[in-house]
């Protein structure tokens, strides 16, 4: 494992610090980001020593950030990436633009076609083999594009963006939302508008009128594979909604596992959770008592790739760092992967 200092204009922000501060990693395009109050850094995690690109256009602190494929036909085409950025008042949407080293942008060199041969022969496949440069070995430039939503009060606790151009948020409020954009106003909504899908809790219920204590989401996830979407709450609650044949539609809330620690139980018939009758396996699990059961609580899911069986498959973690996946099997022929909630049946390993 190897570990880098953060760049040093980040540490010097860092000890200004007044009120909080993120970090984290985004894969795509080789980038690491840190937010020190409204403030936001990128840059090259492989590069020693890199500059970051700074944002300060925001006047609350940041609590989130994300990376989305924008939507055809709604930016430029230089900008071939949005970066989501969530403060405690508002989600703002900023383009990011990539440029080679010779300064061609998106792909062309220099500005359009100039300073291009047209009776180079090879020109076309110098142009494809710029097209293949990973964004991380590019220079990233972000732009202000006005597009921004109010947040209405809500906590943005987790993003989850599509290759369509999807964006879906988790609120500490216990709903699912997402950020939906288009290239122009109209009479009857904004272009930049935060939209609810699922709430578990009436908006206009008084809080004393509430039958449990608040259960706020933490996560969510997309599974493009089989156009489902996830959700964890803070108690480990996991809900599933369903996207639609090809993933454009609203999602719909089609199942939930309350307790995952208990559904392992009653799958595998009963017994103490992953203990160890026949003296396989790893020491210690089998004096796993009923106490320890009840708190075991899921920090974290992914989904699991298709395989060529009809089955659909997502795995948690608990507190504890033991791993569960729940899977469902397909009826066939099938509308949708999370249609048929009744024949769900629980797989754990």
């Amino acid at each position: 494992m190897t570990t880098h200092a953060l760049p040093a204009s980040v540490l010097e922000r860092y000890s200004q610090r007044q009120s909080v501060c993120f970090c984290g990693v985004l894969p795509e395009i080789g980038r690491a980001w840190a937010t020190v109050d409204n403030v936001l850094f990128l840059w090259r995690f492989d590069v020693l020593d890199d500059v970051p690109v700074e944002y300060a256009g925001e006047t609350q602190a940041i609590v989130g950030v994300a990376l989305a494929v924008p939507k055809r036909g709604v930016f430029l085409p230089t900008i071939e990436r949005l970066v989501v950025v969530a403060t405690t008042t508002e989600i703002v949407l900023l383009g990011a633009a990539f440029a080679t080293e010779g300064g061609s942008v998106d792909g062309n060199p220099g500005d359009g076609n100039a300073g291009r041969d047209e009776r180079d022969p090879y020109a076309s496949q110098r142009e494809f083999s710029t097209l293949r440069v990973p964004f991380s070995e590019k220079q990233m430039t972000l732009h202000a594009l006005d597009y921004a939503c109010t947040t209405d009060d809500v906590v943005v606790k987790d993003f989850a963006c599509t290759s369509t151009g999807r964006i879906f948020f988790a609120g500490d409020d216990e709903a699912l939302y997402e950020v939906e954009y288009s290239q122009n106003d109209t009479w009857r909504q904004r272009r930049c508008r935060k939209t609810c899908h699922h709430s578990a809790v009436p908006k206009l219920l008084p809080s004393i009128l509430r039958l449990r204590a608040p259960d706020a989401l933490r996560q969510v996830l997309v599974d493009e594979q089989r156009n489902a979407l996830y959700t964890r709450s803070e108690n480990g609650v996991v809900a599933v909604y369903d996207l639609g044949v090809d993933g454009s539609e609203n999602p719909r809330r089609v199942a939930e596992v309350r307790d995952i620690a208990n559904a392992a139980q009653m799958q595998r018939g009963g017994g103490l959770f992953f203990d160890n009758p026949r003296g396989g396996g790893g020491a210690g699990l089998e004096a796993v008592t009923e106490p320890v059961l009840e708190e075991v609580t899921a920090v974290c899911r992914e989904t699991v790739p298709a395989v060529p069986t009809p089955a659909a498959k997502t795995s948690a973690k608990p507190g504890n760092g033991w791993c569960t996946s729940r899977s469902c099997r397909l009826p066939s022929p099938c509308r949708s992967p999370w249609l048929p909630c009744s024949r769900m049946a629980g797989v754990f390993t």
